[in-house]
């Protein structure tokens, strides 16, 4: 319908000779608006959803709703039938469009003539380059503008194939000649002689003139364009953006989070808290993503290299999988406290998420976020802590910060046993708990009331900057939280509804299926405390108050442990704990390498169907036995240093190597 109005307002407005009368087709958009097919808010489009005669949506195989798509000749809609041409990489446009296949024939006159008609008619309805494709990036979602793709062809390759087709070389193109309409220009700062670039754009009358924003919106590309930043390694940077502010930027594939990451940050808040010159830090990127999470493909070559025909035959599969056991509970432990050390860093720190459409913070994307001082996200931000997915936990301080952002809501969420069961229901179900756009998240507590919101995208940095030197004076950091939790009380009534849902036997695609079960009962053990409190456990600071009192009692019961119950005050490190302890209790099972494996392999979580004969509940989660139980060790707020410095620091440089390793054999 929108297409109709637009389309309706350029027929009354141009002339009747216009390029634009020859393509569009009003009575197909009649037609279709007056059907009520208007798009995802109507019946749909072009493509809509199959249903049957009662109206009742089909699904396929794997359970996803099927499509059909709308046959341009015979008015009627038809199965959709997916097409190898809508997942291509293009990385050489002009070896694709040379190409005779069918997707370049037809994709070519389509570009070529819209970017034609642009080059055409740029000057009679607009003030310069740059406002067109500003307009279409902005109005139209287009990743480039029309003459930023131009550039992405190369002038002299565009310029050539319309000459080649036959059709006249309009002025504007002519302008450009053989350079393009952007470029970056390179300059030196005469005072201290720092080399920088420009980003520079062509005006009308080819010259170029410096590339303008409106007042508060800043690019990271642009400002960090040709300088050199404080810190770098393959996956991250840190940037100066002046102001005594810093960015922190991840740069790895899908901004995912590794070693090398988490080594970025330790380095960052030390070089702020050791200078006289930095007051504040951003963190924020101009990727699609602003993270996907913990870079699963690095430990899914890790438990390949470990577990193979080769490794067994050789018999070091069992030493190479201690190995990779170790390294992973090495950043689980590493992760905690670097991130524990944003939270309490004695400066503030804002996440600075882009939200533009489809832009994720998942898992340990969520997990930066949910350790910031305060968040200023762009408006379609998703987020959400989707571990379970691939049978983990969140164990960078996400189960807890989560959990205590439960506790804070108040409201019909408030006492030991509501707060619990909220978050136990936001890890364990990310599929409805996941944050769909900025306001999404705030009622699901992955934003917070006092995060602000950038209705356009491209302020975010500037907002984020201004947000972090607003807080600078008189900044504290906030105390450790304290919970009081509801121990085995609350783990019988999270294991209660999951046994209903799986005895059900629903769809493995969308119930709960025998490996959801131990995952979930490894979330509510976290969330709930855990079971029993221990004298090491009372020696490693996991309760507030009472401690001499409470190890007398350990001390004096046959078991040597007392339960878990609101009564008990207990700490940050308690909870860190039961993350570490129970994410390698699911990391250690075959289940669990199976779904991190599929992920990567396909992209989508594995629904494993039910084996045969099918186990109960209980024996599924006593097939974990008591869980992991590792070394007591609690973050203590602070940076990374001494050896857990020189152990992360060492993760980093095996993580490089891999990283260089995959990329030469294509393994990731």
């Amino acid at each position: 319908d929108i297409i109709a109005h637009v389309g309706t307002n350029l027929s009354n407005g141009l002339s009747a000779d216009d390029h634009f009368f020859d393509i569009y087709h009003e009575d197909i958009i009649s037609e279709m608006v007056e059907n009520g097919y208007t798009g995802k808010k109507g019946k749909g489009g072009f493509y809509r959803v199959k249903t049957d005669e009662d109206g009742h949506v089909m699904k396929d195989k794997s359970g996803k709703p099927m499509k059909e798509v709308k046959d341009l000749q015979t008015g009627e809609y038809r199965d959709f039938k997916p097409s190898k041409h809508f997942k291509m990489r293009i990385n050489d446009f002009a070896k694709f469009f040379d190409d005779k296949n069918d997707a370049a024939k037809f994709a070519w006159p389509v570009l070529r003539d819209t970017l034609l008609y642009v080059l055409d008619h740029a000057e009679e309805i607009a003030f310069d380059v740059q406002s067109v494709d500003d307009a279409m990036k902005s109005g139209y979602n287009w990743k480039w503008g029309p003459f930023e793709l131009i550039d992405q062809f190369g002038v002299d390759w565009f310029t050539q194939r319309v000459k080649e087709d036959g059709l006249d070389v309009p002025e504007l193109l002519k302008k450009a000649g053989a350079q393009s309409f952007y470029r970056n220009r390179a300059v030196t700062d005469k005072q201290t002689g720092e080399k920088s670039r420009i980003p520079e754009v062509m005006s009308f009358d080819g010259s170029y003139s410096r590339v303008y924003h409106e007042e508060g919106v800043i690019k990271l590309s642009e400002m960090t364009m040709g300088r050199k930043p404080l810190l770098e390694n393959e996956s991250a940077r840190l940037w100066d953006i002046g102001d005594g502010v810093v960015c922190v930027e991840f740069t790895s594939k899908m901004n995912s989070l590794d070693p090398l990451v988490l080594k970025m940050i330790n380095d960052s808040i030390k070089l702020v808290s050791d200078s006289d010159q930095y007051t504040s830090m951003v963190i924020h990127n101009e990727g699609p993503k602003f993270s996907v999470g913990a870079n699963l493909g690095l430990i899914d070559v890790f438990n390949k290299v470990a577990d193979n025909k080769l490794t067994r035959a050789l018999g070091l599969s069992k030493f190479l999988k201690g190995k990779v056991e170790a390294f992973v509970e090495d950043l689980v432990y590493s992760g905690q406290a670097v991130f524990k050390a944003m939270r309490e860093a004695p400066f503030p720190i804002v996440g600075a998420p882009m939200g533009q459409p489809q832009n994720v913070a998942f898992g340990g994307g969520a997990e930066v976020l949910l350790h910031c001082d305060a968040v200023q996200s762009g408006p379609e931000q998703v987020i959400g802590l989707v571990e379970a997915g691939v049978g983990l936990l969140p164990a960078w301080g996400g189960s807890t910060r989560y959990l205590e952002r439960s506790q804070e809501a108040g409201g019909p969420y408030k006492g030991p046993m509501q707060s619990f069961i909220r978050a136990a229901m936001a890890i364990a179900d990310p599929m409805n708990a996941t944050g769909t756009n900025a306001q999404d998240s705030k009622k699901k507590l992955w934003l917070r009331e006092h995060d602000g919101i950038s209705m356009n995208p491209e302020r975010v940095l500037g907002d984020a900057k201004a947000k972090a030197m607003a807080m600078v004076d008189g900044y504290e950091p906030p105390k450790p939280a304290t919970f009081h939790l509801p121990g085995m009380g609350g783990k019988s009534a999270v294991r209660m509804n999951a046994d209903k849902m799986y005895l059900r036997e629903d769809d493995p695609n969308k119930g709960v299926n025998h490996v959801d079960v131990g995952v979930v009962d490894r979330i509510a053990d976290v969330l709930s405390g855990g079971e029993y409190l221990e004298l090491d456990d009372v020696e490693a600071g996991h309760v507030a108050k009472h401690e001499e009192y409470l190890a007398d009692q350990i001390k004096q019961k046959p078991k040597g442990a007392i339960g878990i119950n609101p009564s008990l005050e207990l700490t940050e490190s308690r909870m860190l704990q039961l993350e570490r302890d129970n994410f390698m209790t699911l990391f250690r099972t075959d289940e669990t390498k199976d779904r991190i494996g599929h992920m990567i392999a396909k992209n989508r979580p594995l629904r494993e169907s039910a084996p045969d004969p099918r186990p109960d509940a209980q024996s599924i989660r006593d097939a974990f036995g008591d869980g992991a139980r590792l070394q007591r060790r609690s973050p203590d707020g602070k940076p990374l240093s001494g050896n857990d410095a020189k152990r992360l620091d060492g993760m980093a440089k095996t993580t490089s190597r891999a990283l260089w390793l995959a990329k030469t054999l294509k393994l990731m």
